[in-house]
């Protein structure tokens, strides 16, 4: 049986995933003043953690367990054998792969969109970033357009239609407001 994280997601969540790959905005804490960004459902953090888990099978140290000549990061070994076992296997393992710095998937950008989705309000955005910023942000979200576009060919290739209907109105949902007279004159508050 086939497993899509993308097919528990609405449209806003899949944006935000797809954030975990870009490097853009940092967010600032606006927790003192009120302001808290979106929780991810259970679906999206699920996603999130196998993305992160995918990105360390990818960058990670990789050594082969020479019981079934698969290669394996350390905490693979660790979830199999236990801590003691998998120390003692994992010495005599032959190397495969020499790890890298694993790429950071920060999730701040992804929230940030999840509350762009929700609120529609480029006021509330600029108050999770440096004003000076907010082009970085408008960015950001025209690049998860693009990324929209291949990920809707993709999830056609492999017979997602849900999914790749779920994505028609995507344009709507992230620029909707976003590149508006009122958008582009920010009334700062004091």
């Amino acid at each position: 049986e086939r497993q899509s994280y993308l097919e528990k997601l609405s449209l806003a969540e899949i944006c935000a995933w797809i954030c975990l790959f870009l490097r853009e905005a940092k967010t600032k804490d606006r927790k003192a003043e009120g302001l808290v960004l979106p929780t991810p459902s259970e679906a999206l953090d699920q996603a999130i953690r196998y993305t992160q888990y995918l990105a360390r099978q990818l960058y990670g140290e990789l050594r082969v367990d020479p019981s079934d000549g698969n290669a394996y990061t350390y905490g693979d070994f660790v979830d199999c054998y236990g801590q003691q076992e998998a120390q003692s296997r994992w010495a005599v393992a032959q190397i495969v792969q020499v790890a890298d710095d694993p790429p950071t998937l920060d999730c701040q950008l992804s929230l940030l969109l999840l509350d762009w989705c929700e609120h529609k309000d480029i006021n509330r955005i600029a108050r999770w970033i440096d004003p000076h910023l907010l082009g970085t942000f408008v960015k950001a979200v025209m690049r998860v357009v693009s990324y929209i576009d291949i990920v809707r060919e993709v999830c056609l290739g492999l017979g997602f239609f849900e999914v790749h209907n779920r994505l028609d109105n995507h344009m709507d949902t992230l620029l909707g407001g976003l590149v508006t007279n009122e958008s582009l004159y920010l009334q700062m508050g004091s």
